[in-house]
C-alpha cells in the first residue's frame, strides 16, 4: 500500500496542536457563505466500553439565522444552543482515526438544513488527543457500541429527543468511521484477514507497524449491529477486515464514496473490495476522480490550510468545496428515499 502523505499519527498530532491553540475568528468566506436555520449543542455520552464521558455534538434544524462559530481551527456554520425545531430523523456520524466530533461538521450542517438531527462523538482511544486504543478491540469493536450509546443518548435527551422521528435512524462515517457505520449495519469483521494482509504488507504504515496486527480480535468482544439503523453512508471506509461472508450480513442500503487516488487506504484493498462484495451499482458507489483520502474532511479554513497542509491540500483539479457540495447532495437524496 502506497503512502504519499504523513501517517495518521502525524496528522493527529497536527490536529491536537491546532485544537489546543488559541485561535482568532476568520472571515466567513473561508468556510462558505453563512447558512440559515442550523443550531448545535454539545453534551456528553457515557462510554459503554470504558465508562467515562465521551464528548459529543448534535446539529439540528433551528429557528434562527445561522451564525458562524469558531471552535479551534474550525468555522462552524451553526448557532450554539439555538431553538430546536425537531427532526425528520437522526443521523450519527463517526470520525476517522485520530479525528474528532467536528471532522464532518459541514455534512452535519447540510443534513440539519435538510431537516435531520445529526450527532457525532469523539471516540475514546482513537482521537486527536488520545491514540492509546489504535488497532485494538477497544476501538475496532468499541466504536460501534459507542455510536449505539450516542443514539440512545439523543433519543433520551429531553430537548433533542422531542419531535424527532425515531423510525428514521441512519449512520455514516469516514475512514475508520466508515468501517464503524458498516458494522452498525450488520457487517462482521474478520480480524484474521489483517494478519494475512500484514504478512505480505509488513511495511504498511497504516495497519502493520509496531505489531498492530497481533493486537486485534483477542479481547472476546464481538461486533454488535444496531437494528435501528436503516441505511448507512461510508466514505473511504477501512475494508481490510471484511470478507464476502462478513458483508453479506448487511441488510440495509449502503451509499459508498471513495477517492480514486486514495493514498492512505488503497481502494483495491478497501472501498472497491466492499463495493464488489456488496454488489453496489454505480449510483451507490461514487468514486471522486483524482481525489485522495482526506478530501472527505470538511473544507479547510485558511488557518487550517496554513497549519495542517496534509489535511487540506488536494491534487490539481480537485475542488474540495465542489466535492463536498456533491457529497451533501447525494447523501440528502439517498436518505430522503427512506425518510417517511
Amino acid at each position: 500500500m502506497r503512502m504519499s502523505v504523513q501517517p495518521h499519527w502525524f496528522v493527529a498530532a497536527i490536529v491536537a496542536a491546532l485544537l489546543a491553540a488559541t485561535t482568532t475568528a476568520w472571515s466567513a468566506a473561508d468556510a462558505g457563505a453563512p447558512t440559515t436555520g442550523v443550531g448545535f449543542r454539545e453534551f456528553n455520552v457515557v462510554d459503554p466500553i470504558g465508562g467515562g464521558a465521551m464528548s459529543a455534538v448534535a446539529f439540528y434544524p433551528a429557528s434562527v439565522a445561522t451564525a458562524t462559530t469558531t471552535i479551534g481551527p474550525y468555522a462552524i456554520a451553526a448557532t450554539r444552543n439555538a431553538r430546536y425545531l425537531g427532526g425528520n430523523g437522526l443521523v450519527v456520524l463517526s470520525h476517522g482515526t485520530g479525528g474528532s466530533k467536528w471532522d464532518l461538521h459541514d455534512l452535519a450542517q447540510a443534513l440539519a438544513r435538510a431537516g435531520y438531527v445529526v450527532a457525532s462523538v469523539t471516540h475514546p482511544g482513537d482521537n486527536f488527543k488520545d491514540k492509546s486504543g489504535l488497532g485494538t478491540d477497544r476501538v475496532l469493536i468499541g466504536r460501534e457500541r459507542q455510536m449505539s450509546a450516542l443514539i440512545d443518548r439523543v433519543l433520551a435527551d429531553p430537548v433533542l429527543g422531542a419531535n424527532l422521528d425515531r423510525k428514521n435512524i441512519y449512520a455514516g462515517g469516514f475512514s475508520a468511521g466508515g468501517y464503524t457505520a458498516l458494522v452498525l449495519a450488520g457487517a462482521q469483521p474478520n480480524f484474521a484477514l489483517l494478519n494475512a494482509y500484514c504478512q505480505t504488507h509488513e511495511h504498511d504504515p497504516t495497519f502493520c507497524w509496531d505489531g498492530r496486527a497481533t493486537k486485534v480480535g483477542t479481547s472476546g468482544l464481538r461486533a454488535v449491529a444496531d437494528p435501528r439503523v436503516r441505511a448507512v453512508i461510508a466514505m473511504a471506509p477501512v475494508g481490510l477486515y471484511f470478507d464476502r461472508a462478513g458483508l453479506a450480513k448487511i441488510h440495509v442500503p449502503v451509499l459508498l464514496f471513495d477517492g480514486q487516488d486514495d493514498d492512505v487506504l488503497a481502494p483495491a484493498d478497501n472501498s472497491r473490495r466492499i463495493a464488489s462484495f456488496l454488489g453496489l451499482s454505480a449510483s451507490r458507489f461514487i468514486v471522486i476522480p483524482r481525489a485522495r483520502h482526506f478530501v472527505f474532511l470538511a473544507p479547510c479554513t485558511s488557518r487550517m490550510r496554513a497549519l495542517a497542509p496534509p489535511l487540506c491540500i488536494d491534487p490539481p483539479g480537485v475542488d474540495r468545496v465542489a466535492v463536498h457540495a456533491r457529497i451533501q447532495h447525494d447523501v440528502v437524496r439517498f436518505l430522503s428515499a427512506f425518510t417517511r
